[in-house]
């Protein structure tokens, strides 16, 4: 009886002790699958039911975006930063859509929504690229010239039409209609036409004029003889606008004023030695295609873009035009001027024009509806 009492206590506590250690392991179990430190099973089994769900709802979400994804599976990166495995309660639910914002902010840098359509349109300008993204600054693809024909498939948000190629071209280069009714071979003879925004554009003896305003930038030359000096209207109002500064106890002073051909030619020969062409293109004009050349044009004080926020640069802003004078290259106008912004460089176009211009916001090239675009175009 004894024994049997014995082999009885023996057995109910082996019972009890493989009873706790099969607790103590499904409470172990239950943690990590809180804390996530082990479940890598579970972990696969989620996402792959998941991914299932969110590549539906993802590509549902952004169907609109010019790349595709949808056969695009989520990454471990999306999980972790929605924090998972780390679940503080229960893993994600299926069928959750990514958000529009969610979507766009993954592709930051190369996203934009297309507006489906079909059409040919033609160049507008001697000279462009198309881009590889609807982005400004994206990488050229191919070159196009005045008065290519292309068929477009699409427009973006980011204003930019999408070409059959699958390149982009932005909307201010194409136009529904030819820029001329008849093209001619030699770019240089003299012509009438009228500019995007139906401006007169004329050429006489070699020289463009847009509403009457000589034009010189990177669509548009000088000819090599053209060598006037400076124009006795443009110094008459710069002495002017000077005077009225002088008497807000300011300083005006020219440190660039009239460039000849050759002159221009030597300046941006250096700056090409110096930075490359690509780089110099970008604030240093080719011979024949400089403000400067026109002899309405005039660089001041100081040719530092910190220059805008001296006392005297945002004078010049607020008051050039009243004197006929413009900002040429305005702050956050690069793809419609060809250049880095300049506080310290005025053309002068006359009083009224120049304060029509000003007020608008726009550029030179904006306003007339005018490219600037140098003309490099080397065949298909």
């Amino acid at each position: 009886m004894r024994k049997k009492m014995i082999f009885m206590l023996i057995l109910t506590a082996l019972t009890m002790q493989l009873t706790g250690c099969y607790e103590i392991s499904t409470a172990k179990t239950d943690e990590d699958a809180v804390n996530g430190s082990n479940i890598y099973g579970l972990q696969d089994d989620i996402t792959s039911d998941t991914n299932a769900s969110k590549t539906f709802e993802r590509s549902d979400t952004i169907s609109e975006i010019s790349f595709d994804t949808t056969s695009e599976t989520l990454t471990d990166d999306i999980y972790s930063e929605r924090n998972f495995p780390q679940l503080e309660s229960t893993p994600p639910i299926e069928n959750e859509t990514i958000s529009e914002e969610e979507t766009h902010k993954e592709y930051s840098t190369s996203a934009w929504i297309e507006t489906a359509l079909s059409g040919e349109l033609y160049v507008n300008t001697n000279n462009i690229y198309s881009r590889i993204y609807a982005i400004q600054g994206s990488d050229k693809v191919k070159q196009y010239r005045l008065d290519d024909k292309v068929t477009v498939i699409a427009k973006t948000d980011t204003n930019y039409y999408k070409l059959s190629d699958g390149t982009f071209i932005h909307v201010d280069y194409l136009s529904e209609d030819k820029t001329f009714e008849e093209t001619t071979e030699n770019i240089n003879d003299d012509y009438i036409a009228v500019s995007k925004n139906g401006y007169v554009i004329e050429m006489i003896d070699g020289i463009t004029y847009v509403d009457g305003i000589m034009i010189a930038n990177k669509t548009y030359s000088l000819p090599k003889s053209y060598d006037p000096g400076i124009r006795e209207e443009a110094a008459n109002a710069l002495v002017e606008m000077q005077e009225a500064a002088a008497k807000e106890g300011l300083s005006l002073y020219v440190v660039s004023g009239y460039r000849s051909y050759q002159t221009q030619e030597s300046v941006y020969a250096g700056w090409v030695n110096r930075d490359g062409v690509e780089e110099a293109d970008t604030y240093s004009s080719r011979a024949g295609h400089s403000d400067h050349q026109t002899g309405y044009t005039f660089d001041l004080n100081s040719l530092e873009q910190s220059f805008a926020y001296t006392q005297e640069g945002i004078w010049l802003a607020k008051h050039c035009a009243e004197f006929g004078f413009i900002i040429r290259y305005p702050e956050g106008k690069e793809m419609y001027t060809g250049y880095v912004y300049e506080p310290w460089h005025v053309r002068y176009i006359g009083k009224e024009k120049a304060e029509i211009i000003t007020k608008s916001g726009l550029s030179l090239e904006e306003y007339y509806g005018i490219t600037s675009d140098y003309y490099d175009y080397t065949g298909e």
